[in-house]
């Protein structure tokens, strides 16, 4: 008997579309719900085509599953990357701060310091010229 050929087409166009878009970030959400019909439509087929040739099924349903773990791959790949993105973002961020205070503190420890030495030098420069 001949095989039904058109699901299995169908999943193999919708699996390799879900291919092609899943390395793409935010596009491959819509990748992944392309492949998931692909692998619905590739399993009907395999159903269908019971006692007939499945090859056409067997392909667009692997290709589909493939796209699917693809996504979830590259999805959590993208993840992981922006995760050390912000997590650097933010500790920059904490180091400038720590700058600043210690710039802050190391000016208020200088007029300190300036507050303290001008009266002494004045006294110095006072002692020098009486003697």
């Amino acid at each position: 008997m001949t095989e039904r050929k058109v699901l299995g087409i169908l999943a193999i166009v919708f699996g390799g579309v879900g291919l092609v878009f899943s390395w793409v970030p935010f596009i491959n959400n819509l990748a992944f719900v392309i492949g998931l019909i692909g692998f619905i439509l590739g399993i009907i087929a395999l159903i269908l085509n019971r006692k007939n040739k499945k090859l056409l099924a067997i392909v667009g349903t692997v290709i589909s599953f493939l796209s699917l773990v693809l996504v979830l791959v590259t999805q959590n790949s993208y993840s992981k990357a922006f995760d050390n993105a912000t997590k650097s973002v933010s500790n920059s961020e904490d180091s400038s701060s720590k700058k600043e205070k210690s710039s802050s503190s190391s000016s208020s420890e200088k007029r300190q310091f300036q507050k303290l030495l001008i009266p002494r030098f004045r006294l110095i420069m006072v002692n020098l010229k009486l003697q």
